[in-house]
């Protein structure tokens, strides 16, 4: 089977199913269209006894997926098409979980860029392999938005305090750093990618346990990680049960990683990294399910919110990377505010 819906590719490779993201000007970015068409593959896949494992790539040198395509976001809000917006979440995030609950082998090949929504189609599965040129991040707080996609999840998977740490600053992580936080699962040379996949089209590996055995004779040893290194300052500075402790502790520090770490607050969202803050401490110990039901209730909420349009216009539409936010300080945005944005309405569940 081989079908082409503009943006994405799917085919069989012997008993491996190949799906190639194929909006490389857009590095990738995920659209609705792309979104629906590889939830109805993996449906058809997942029963289908002449595809033994799926595989995930992406077109361009620049990036494996960017994530989700913000310009038409901002577009639908411009045409006050709520519903839209709606149904993208939902049908993204549902995606989210179809990954996680596949019954096969899921492996995703993450060169360069891979950020927000990219994470959320390759984290869910059973094996991430990165290279010298990965690049990962959850940024969303940086647009006025907040980590979705199970962010809430598989950032609290992470070793101590590491996600909250990701979540609040939205910071970009090498390979080695994205092992270590275990949004990876395999080191391989971008060079070796093609054989790689030629060996998984010829062996067609069923189990992890397959997929493992060929993936051994590609494994590289890796650069000791930063985050790694910097593992005791960070759970120090972040794990804490207030977000305005975060912020004294880094006052207080008074050293060159925390300065950077105010400095970077600086220039976020107010109400995101409140939100965020809230959404990663509610969310330990909880499910993928529990968290992706929160991510479709909070990105109504966003929805509605100027913060978010106002962060896709300074950084995507007029590029002006100067977003003017709503409310502009950290003290304006109380616990009562945040508390408002986890209450939820009969009509906002994501699953039936």
């Amino acid at each position: 089977m081989t079908s082409l819906d503009h943006s994405i590719l799917t085919e069989i490779k012997g008993r491996v199913g190949l799906v190639t993201l194929h909006r490389p000007s857009a590095l990738n970015a995920l659209n609705v269209e792309m979104i629906s068409h590889l939830s109805r593959t993996l449906d058809l896949w997942r029963d289908d006894s002449n595809v033994s494992c799926v595989v995930l790539q992406g077109t361009g040198e620049r990036a494996f997926c960017a994530g989700g395509d913000l310009r038409s976001v901002y577009e639908a809000k411009q045409r006050d098409d709520t519903e839209a917006l709606s149904f993208l979440f939902r049908e993204e995030y549902r995606l989210n979980y179809k990954i996680h609950m596949f019954p096969k082998p899921y492996i995703s090949f993450l060169h360069g860029y891979t950020m927000g929504g990219g994470l959320g189609i390759s984290v869910h599965g059973s094996h991430r392999i990165v290279c010298e040129g990965s690049c990962l991040a959850m940024p969303e707080v940086t647009i006025g938005y907040f980590p979705d996609v199970g962010a809430g999840y598989f950032l609290n998977q992470c070793p101590g305090f590491l996600g909250m740490y990701l979540a609040l600053t939205g910071i970009y992580i090498s390979a080695e750093d994205a092992l270590y936080a275990r949004l990876a699962t395999h080191y391989v040379r971008k060079e070796n990618y093609q054989e790689l996949f030629q060996d998984f089209c010829h062996r067609s590996p069923a189990t992890s346990y397959e997929v493992e055995e060929i993936l051994g004779r590609f494994q590289e040893p890796v650069p000791v990680s930063s985050l790694k290194e910097r593992r005791g300052e960070i759970d120090r500075l972040f794990g804490k049960e207030q977000f305005d402790d975060i912020l004294r502790t880094l006052e207080q520090e008074k050293s060159e990683f925390s300065d950077e770490c105010l400095k970077t607050l600086s220039t976020k969202s107010p109400s995101s990294l409140k939100v965020t803050f809230e959404l990663l401490k509610r969310m330990r110990g909880k499910s993928l399910r529990e968290a992706l039901h929160y991510d479709f209730l909070l990105a109504q909420k966003f929805g509605k919110h100027p913060d978010f349009f106002e962060g896709i216009r300074a950084a995507i539409i007029d590029k002006d990377q100067n977003p003017q936010w709503q409310p502009k300080t950290l003290d304006e945005v109380t616990q009562n505010v945040v508390e408002e944005y986890f209450v939820a309405h009969s009509d906002q569940k994501l699953f039936d």
